[in-house]
């Protein structure tokens, strides 16, 4: 059953974030179905790691999906098991997609509680947008780190319209700012649980 539910989650996933900010960033020589592929394969190894750690949610008709882990997992276990990725997707979007994200989430690292939770994606397939499946996995996400002691939420986003769902949701921006290596804006966001 987990390894259906990662498959399934690494497939919503990489179709979510297809046409993502700091997707168009990392795999700028690569695209439409191939960068699918590629993303999925990605989106797959990092719900294996948060399976493992934290947990894995996709919605009841496969239309969303997301993926947290809780702090003694946060950047470490990522680290050491995403060894894999560049056999993956390619050893330069993967070193473009690291150093776009490291900036902001060793700022999330210094600024966080000793007990947080991080949703490290969540995505929502275009046909299943508008419908509440963002909201529910983020409550259903907060309701299990809440029943696992954890005080707060955190997750980082490149897309600005995303900083008005997540803000509808109650999270609260703590970090804005353009990443040096790739031009993008990037958000930092938290709710207490």
């Amino acid at each position: 059953m987990s390894t259906q539910l990662i498959l399934q989650a690494g497939d919503i996933l990489g179709e979510a974030f297809l046409d993502y900010p700091v997707m168009e960033y990392a795999f700028t020589k690569v695209h439409g179905q191939e960068r699918q592929k590629l993303l999925a394969a990605l989106y797959t190894k990092l719900a294996d790691v948060a399976m493992e750690e934290g947990n894995v949610i996709v919605t009841e008709y496969n239309t969303g999906a997301i993926c947290w882990v809780p702090r003694s997992s946060y950047r470490v276990i990522f680290n050491r098991k995403i060894l894999a990725i560049p056999f993956l997707v390619g050893i330069v979007p993967t070193w473009r997609m690291a150093r776009h994200s490291d900036e902001t989430e060793e700022w999330i690292e210094k600024h966080t509680a000793q007990n947080f939770g991080y949703i490290s994606c969540v995505g929502v397939l275009a046909s299943g947008r508008g419908k509440g499946h963002c909201r529910a996995l983020i409550k259903q996400c907060l309701d299990e780190m809440k029943q696992k002691g954890m005080t707060e939420c955190w997750l980082m986003t490149d897309k600005e319209i995303n900083v008005t769902i997540y803000t509808k949701l109650g999270f609260h921006v703590e970090l804005e700012h353009v990443v040096k290596c790739s031009g993008l804006k990037s958000w930092a966001m938290k709710i207490d649980i």
